[in-house]
This record gives C-alpha cells, sequence and structure tokens, in this order.
C-alpha cells in the first residue's frame, strides 16, 4: 500500500499548507518583541527527530494529557490512528496545547489507517518502535537514538494492534516494579519522550528543526496567537499587506504557558 500524506488536525486546518517565511516577518509587526523572542526560544528546542504516534485510544483526557506532555517536552509532531475510536482530546487538559503542535489523523474509511501511518513515518526516514508492557521489551537506556524514531502507543486496554506490532522495527518497555500491568498511556509517553529527550539533547545529534522549518512554525504559530491571526495571514497572502491598524494587534493575547 502506497502511504498518502495524514489529513491534519482541525485546529491546524484552518491555516494554508504553503506559508512564507516572510509571512513571519509580516505578522510580527502586529506583536511585541518580547512574544516573537518567546516564540523563537522555544522554536530553538523544538524537534522533529522523535515523533509520537497514538492508535485507537478513546478517552479524551488522556489524548488531552498526551498532547499536553508533547508540547511542553518541545516533541513538534503528533500522530493519530483511528481504527475504532475518533480522536477527541479534553480541551480543559490539553489547555491549548494543540495549537502549538502538528497533529495529523489517519482516518480513511475501508483502509488500513495503522499501515498508512507507520509506512508514512518509515518513509520519512523514521525508526518504528512499538511501544509494549513486555519484559521482552528491550530498554530506553538501551535504543540506539543515533536514528530518528517513532514511538507507537496502543490504545488503553488493549494495547497496539497486531498490524502495528508486526510493523514496527522494534519494541521497548518501561520496567514495571509494581503489581499493576501497565502504566497510563499518557504516563507512558511522558516517561519515554522525557528520557529519550534527556539523552538526546546531551547527546552531539543534531536534533533541532532546520531554519525553513522555524520560519513555517513561527508564521504559524503567530497566526495562531489570536481569532485575528488567519485573517492578517490571508490579506498577506492575497498581497493586501498593510500596516497594522487599530483593533489588528495581536500583542492583547497572552500565548498559554500553563
Amino acid at each position: 500500500m502506497t502511504a498518502r500524506k495524514a489529513k491534519p488536525a482541525p485546529s491546524q486546518a484552518a491555516l494554508p499548507r504553503a506559508i512564507p517565511p516572510q509571512a513571519a516577518e509580516y505578522l510580527s509587526a502586529y506583536i511585541n518583541p518580547e512574544r516573537r523572542a518567546l516564540l523563537e526560544r522555544v522554536l530553538a528546542r523544538r524537534t522533529r527527530y522523535f515523533t509520537v504516534a497514538l492508535e485507537d485510544l478513546h478517552l479524551p483526557r488522556n489524548a488531552g494529557a498526551v498532547i499536553r506532555t508533547l508540547e511542553c517536552l518541545g516533541i513538534q509532531d503528533l500522530h493519530v490512528i483511528e481504527r475504532d475510536n475518533e480522536y477527541r482530546p479534553d480541551g480543559g487538559i490539553a489547555q491549548g496545547a494543540d495549537k502549538w503542535l502538528s497533529v495529523y489523523r489517519y482516518n480513511r474509511r475501508g483502509e488500513d489507517n495503522t499501515a498508512r501511518c507507520l509506512r508514512g513515518l518509515r518513509g520519512q526516514g523514521y525508526r518504528i518502535v512499538a511501544m509494549m508492557p513486555d519484559p521482552r521489551g528491550r530498554s530506553l537506556a538501551r535504543l540506539d537514538i543515533g536514528r530518528r524514531m517513532a514511538f507507537c502507543f496502543g490504545a488503553e486496554e488493549s494495547g497496539l494492534s497486531e498490524a502495528a506490532r508486526e510493523l514496527a522495527d522494534e519494541s521497548a518497555a518501561i520496567p514495571l516494579h509494581g503489581l499493576t500491568r501497565s502504566y497510563n498511556v499518557s504516563v507512558s509517553v511522558a516517561i519515554t519522550l522525557y528520557t529519550l529527550g534527556e539523552r538526546l539533547r546531551d547527546s552531539g545529534v543534531d536534533w533541532r528543526l532546520s531554519a525553513a522549518e522555524k520560519d513555517r512554525l513561527l508564521a504559524e504559530w503567530l497566526a495562531r496567537s489570536t481569532a485575528a491571526g488567519p485573517r492578517l495571514l490571508r490579506r498577506f497572502l492575497e498581497g493586501r499587506a498593510t500596516p497594522p491598524e487599530d483593533g489588528d494587534s495581536l500583542s492583547g493575547f497572552p500565548l498559554s504557558r500553563e
């Protein structure tokens, strides 16, 4: 099966796909310099070297917690596989973190969305790691971070599907020292990405975003900072860029840092 580009989540679909770098400079005229500096500092720590694929989560609170965790840890991309359950993150738990992530959904009817997602990630150069509560799985400390990795986490009760396990390049596990058979999925994501993220940032691996990626994301983030952002971006893309007018300022809309 040929992997096709995933559909972005609704919050991402409101903006054009092709945003030129110059858009960031235009939108920056509508904010104070401190706001742009904050965004640039965050982007300097962002990475696509690691990514996460969630397969068929059904509890909105878990989906919301994963989004918030990934944003805090500087992971830019989240891939969501919908088999039997719709992706419905709890906004109260996510605290707006989805605005700063690139979320892709795989939910075409009649298709193997797990295969479409994982084969697509492999085509982008990711090594697919199935995260399972299996004592035979490789420990996080033994994973080779010399290659980009996509970590796959399964549904709350059933875990990863057989299709996901078969498509994975390897499996890994977080040690369990109690009687409970597994961690909550959002906790598993947090432990995995925090542990390996610290290793990555201490390594000599080039894990940062490219200049082009940072420019595009900066423009997206500026546009998402307020409801006026998409309108200003459309004005720029349509060749109607004008200096800031009364009521157009983005400066009065603080970014969520919770």
